[in-house]
């Protein structure tokens, strides 16, 4: 619920921009992610922790709290019970809304355990206790990549049925992750912001570790820039009254489309919060049919 409060919070002081400056690069390195992350380093202004106030719940019954690595990093996650039957399961990675993670957004992904796959929910940098500085969509894309690796070292989880998916901010970071070499098989996003120029202008540059000024720290945090750089199926949710994120998702998948890249958009009833437990049922339903 303080996933939920701190983002209305947020939301509530912004002017919604409606327009997108979606559009291809005009270099082949704007155009691969990848390398354009590797010949980038962000410098961070603000150092520390995530912006959100957080409160470690205990694991519920069945779920472990682990540790999985991401380069030095060493970050929180938790795990649902990986089944003793000696057969190999699909399994998901699930990112969080907001900047921490609760209780909450392990309700939103059980919905993936109730459908028969071993369920990892992330604890990023910075997030929850965890060390690492808040790189606000930097270096939690790597985060995430990892947690994806970590699944493929339990012996009971198919290396080929590995998935992703994201709310909100956890949307954003699964757009990016998309665009870089993952175990992923498939990812969906729910509710993200491909235009983080546009997202920034909006209010979210109060929250950014970096200077929004910088236009490299912008671009490369911005799933819009790099539609050519997706490798992974892609599926695209939003809700028909999430109006912060309606238009600029249909300008992606759009671009993405004309770049001739497998993504699809599916949307769905309600807005950025009540279109998600429906846009995660069908995402399972998709996933399954993979």
């Amino acid at each position: 619920m303080k996933k939920k409060i701190f983002i209305l919070l947020v939301l509530c002081c912004i002017i919604v921009t409606s327009c997108s400056s979606e559009h291809k690069g005009n270099n082949d390195n704007l155009n691969d992610l990848e390398k354009s992350r590797s010949n980038f380093q962000t410098k961070l202004i603000k150092k520390g922790p995530a912006p959100q106030e957080y409160t470690n719940d205990p694991p519920p019954k069945g779920v472990s709290e682990i540790n999985y690595n991401s380069g030095n990093l060493t970050l929180k996650a938790w795990l649902s019970k990986v089944p003793g039957d000696s057969k190999q399961h699909p399994a998901v990675v699930y990112v969080h809304g907001g900047f921490a993670f609760g209780i909450d957004d392990w309700i939103d992904a059980k919905k993936f355990q109730d459908a028969g796959y071993i369920v990892l929910t992330p604890m990023l940098r910075g997030e929850n206790g965890n060390s690492g500085n808040f790189e606000f969509f930097f270096g939690e894309v790597n985060d995430v990549i990892s947690a994806g690796e970590f699944l493929l070292t339990l012996k009971e989880v198919d290396p080929n049925r590995v998935f992703l998916a994201g709310h909100s901010s956890g949307g954003t970071i699964s757009l990016l992750a998309s665009m870089m070499p993952s175990p992923y098989k498939a990812i969906s996003s729910y509710g993200a912001a491909p235009d983080q120029e546009e997202f920034l202008k909006s209010g979210w540059d109060k929250v950014a570790p970096f200077n929004v000024k910088d236009t490299n720290e912008v671009t490369l945090r911005s799933p819009n820039k790099f539609t050519e750089s997706i490798q992974k199926k892609l599926f695209v949710y939003v809700g028909n009254k999430d109006n912060d994120h309606l238009k600029e998702s249909y300008s992606f998948v759009q671009i993405a489309k004309e770049n001739g890249k497998n993504v699809d958009i599916i949307l769905m009833e309600g807005n950025h919060f009540t279109s998600l437990d429906k846009s995660i049922l069908d995402s399972i339903d998709k996933f399954n049919k993979m």
